[in-house]
Order: structure tokens, then C-alpha cells, then sequence
């Protein structure tokens, strides 16, 4: 390209100046203004490409249309880090464990009233690298594809008109293929914005511009069926212990494991997991590893989405201490954290080896371990009567009257008036 500086490089020459220095400050001037690099251009992106699968998340809605533009941006949003919208694991109860992703340092994301503002700016004057319109509905999803160097957005119905959010990633070490869950779905007429950072002189990044249409008409929503490619197998379940592994790495197992503790709904091992050491993590994830090998496809679709039943972590849980415990092996630390979480049963590991083992669902194991309680109150150690009765008093089973260090004949008396009650009250 011609420089554009050439015609006025006598003008800025111009002036006090000598005709011989004219021609020399007007020859530099030239050669310094086309030298200097042009901005590079934007890197070449295919068109944003819509693509169908079987839904599968299950709404009552009607089809809605999803719009999706990609544009090139010169300030990145403020919005939020990318890792706190995105959860490898959601669960109704407890928090939802944080991921890390492929995906570059510097992203971020918008959702709600920030994400609507943003998108009033004037969108149109910056440059379109692609923009596709979708349809999903109770039984179809829509992903839209650019390049294998971005994520592939996944939407998938929801409730109430609702969209799920789904990013697809490319990890390259170790190579991998990431799903991140973003926590909040986008509502009808609603806007969510992905930034993703890139190095270029003038725009900062592109950002994935996701609107919610609402219904979709029906000539969209037949158009998109008839895409819609034939049943295809459907993809190996990942279960929530796999997919915790996959974020966070084999060698940073405890949040992995507290996450699926609160996932599962399981109190008694939190204390456990905060207390244990590297070797007693490893033993506990290689029993996960075990349970999630064994399960059948029929078991882990009963449980639920991750199959894992509270039960089932609790046992990997305690397997996996075990022969640390009959070794009396354990850290200071954990020892504390399993009497909590056990009482008396945590001095007798054989019993805690039956019970994990005779017992199929959580309600029955705790039953248990408050009958084994009960039990050692009339054990001749006043020291585990006094582990059982603080145990009893947490976990809401107190005997009331009892004291550990009181002679037999006052706790017997106790213990038969605590007994009388808990029949009666069984009988009701």
C-alpha cells in the first residue's frame, strides 16, 4: 500500500529549512512513517457454524431461538472471571465445585443486567467474525462451532423458557476434552457475553454475544429438526468423582473430594477430608476410582446424574482409611476427624469394616453407627464411654441423665429409662 505520508512530507519540511536539508528531513520522514508495522489483521475465523444433537435436559417449553454473534472487541467487558461462573460439578445442595479450563488467563464473563448493557453499545461497528441463529427445545440442542481454537457453545433447554449454558474446551497437556457447566441459565430476552482474550494491536479480544429469542417460530423449529443428524450412541457418562479429577488433576485431590462430599450430601466426611493427609486422599480416590469402575450404567442412572450416592462416597471413604486405622496409623489430626465423624466406632475397626459392608444406603449405615454408639456406653473404658456420649449428643441421640464417669448402676439406670423411651416412641 502506497504511503500516505509521501505527499506530505514538503509540507512538514517546510519552513526555516534549507532546500538541501529539506530534501534529507523530508527523505527521513518518509522512510520512518513506512516502516512502521501496520496493526496485524484479525486472525482468520470460519463462520460460526450450528450444529444439532439430542437434547439432554428435559423441558415443557416450546422451541426457542438462540442467536449467537462473535465480534471483535477493543476493551475487554468487566465482568467476571470465567472460573467463577463455570463449575465442572452442580448440585442442588452445598456449593458447586470450582473448574479450572482450557480455556486462556483473562476470560470473562457476563450475564444478567451487565450483559444487557453491554451489548447496547453499538455492536454493529465492530467487526462480525460470525453469527449463526439456533433452535432448541425438549428434544433438540444446538451448538455453535467457530474453530477448534475457541469453545464450542452448547445450549440446551431449561426451565420456564430458560437456556443451559455449556462450554466445550480443548486442553492441549494433558490433552483432553473439558465441559464446563455455566452456573446460571440465561432467561428469555436475556444476553450473556464470553470474552476471550487474543493478542492484537487494536482489539483486545473477541466476545461470544449469546441472546435468548425466546419461541422460536415453526418453520425455524422444523428447519432445525430436519438438521438434526440420526440417533446417534450416546456419549460414556462422566460421573461427578471423574469429572472433579479431570479439573483439578490427580495430585490436588482434596478439593475434588470436598466437593463430592457436599455433592453427595455427606457431613461426616468433611472433617475427614480437611484432616487427612496426601497418602490418605490417594487411598480414598483409588476406592472412587474402584466404585466409579464397578458401577453399571442401570445403578448410576438410578442415583442419579453422577450416580454417586452418598453411601457409596462414604464407603470409599472409609475403605480407604481402614487399613491405616487397623495399623493405628493415623495422623493426630485424622484421628480427630474420624472419632467426629464416627464416635466409638472409630477405636474398632472391625466394626466399622461390617458395618460399611453389610449396609447399603446412608439412612442405614448412620443407623447403625448410632446403635454401635448406644452399645459402647456400656463398655468398661470410661474413655470410650465418653467418645460415644459426645458423639450421641452431636449427632442429636442424647441419653439423657447418662455420665460416662458415673457409677454402673446410675448409667445402667440411664440407659434402661433411654431404651424404654426410644421403643415407645418406635411403637407410635
Amino acid at each position: 500500500m502506497p504511503c500516505a505520508l509521501r505527499r506530505q512530507a514538503p509540507c512538514v519540511a517546510s519552513g526555516c529549512v534549507f532546500a538541501s536539508q529539506r530534501i534529507l528531513l523530508a527523505a527521513l520522514i518518509v522512510g520512518t512513517a513506512c516502516t512502521t508495522p501496520p496493526n496485524p489483521a484479525l486472525p482468520p475465523t470460519a463462520s460460526l457454524r450450528v450444529h444439532y444433537q439430542t437434547a439432554s435436559a428435559v423441558s415443557h417449553g416450546g422451541p426457542r431461538s438462540v442467536t449467537v454473534a462473535l465480534v471483535a472487541v477493543p476493551q475487554p467487558p468487566a465482568g467476571m472471571p470465567l472460573e467463577r461462573a463455570a463449575s465442572a460439578i452442580t448440585s442442588d445442595r452445598g456449593a458447586p465445585f470450582r473448574a479450572t479450563s482450557a480455556l486462556p488467563s483473562g476470560c470473562r464473563w457476563l450475564e444478567g443486567a451487565a450483559a444487557s448493557e453491554w451489548a447496547k453499545q453499538p455492536l454493529g461497528a465492530l467487526p462480525v467474525l460470525g453469527d449463526a441463529t439456533g433452535v432448541v427445545d425438549a428434544s433438540l440442542a444446538a451448538r455453535f462451532e467457530v474453530s477448534a481454537e475457541l469453545p464450542t457453545l452448547l445450549c440446551e433447554p431449561g426451565p420456564d423458557g430458560a437456556l443451559l449454558l455449556r462450554l466445550l474446551t480443548n486442553a492441549a497437556a494433558p490433552p483432553r476434552t473439558e465441559l464446563l457447566f455455566l452456573s446460571s441459565p440465561l432467561p428469555p430476552a436475556g444476553t450473556a457475553v464470553l470474552f476471550l482474550p487474543m493478542a492484537h494491536a487494536t482489539f483486545a479480544g473477541r466476545a461470544m454475544v449469546v441472546h435468548n429469542d425466546g419461541p422460536a417460530t415453526a418453520a425455524a423449529a422444523a428447519e432445525a429438526h430436519a438438521e438434526q443428524p440420526g440417533p446417534t450412541a450416546p456419549p460414556p457418562t462422566r460421573d461427578n468423582w471423574h469429572l472433579a479429577q479431570d479439573s483439578v488433576g490427580e495430585h490436588n485431590l482434596r478439593p475434588a473430594l470436598l466437593a463430592l462430599a457436599r455433592s453427595a450430601g455427606t457431613a461426616r466426611g468433611i472433617d475427614v477430608l480437611l484432616s487427612a493427609d496426601e497418602p490418605a486422599l490417594v487411598a480414598i480416590g483409588a476406592e472412587l476410582d474402584a466404585i466409579a469402575a464397578g458401577r453399571s450404567a442401570t445403578a448410576s442412572s438410578a442415583n442419579g446424574a453422577d450416580g454417586l450416592t452418598a453411601f457409596a462416597f462414604e464407603s470409599a471413604l472409609w475403605l480407604g482409611l481402614l487399613p491405616r486405622c487397623e495399623r493405628d496409623e493415623l495422623s493426630p489430626g485424622l484421628r480427630v476427624g474420624v472419632r467426629r465423624a464416627l464416635g466409638a466406632v472409630a477405636d474398632d475397626p472391625t466394626t466399622l469394616r461390617q458395618l460399611v459392608q453389610t449396609h447399603g444406603t446412608a439412612a442405614q449405615f448412620a443407623a447403625a453407627l448410632r446403635d454401635a454408639n448406644l452399645q459402647a456406653l456400656q463398655d468398661r473404658d470410661a474413655g470410650l464411654r465418653s467418645v460415644a456420649h459426645e458423639w450421641l449428643l452431636a449427632n442429636a441421640s442424647p441419653v439423657a441423665d447418662y455420665d460416662p464417669f458415673a457409677d454402673l448402676q446410675a448409667r445402667r439406670a440411664a440407659l434402661r429409662k433411654f431404651h424404654a423411651a426410644d421403643a415407645a416412641a418406635a411403637d407410635r
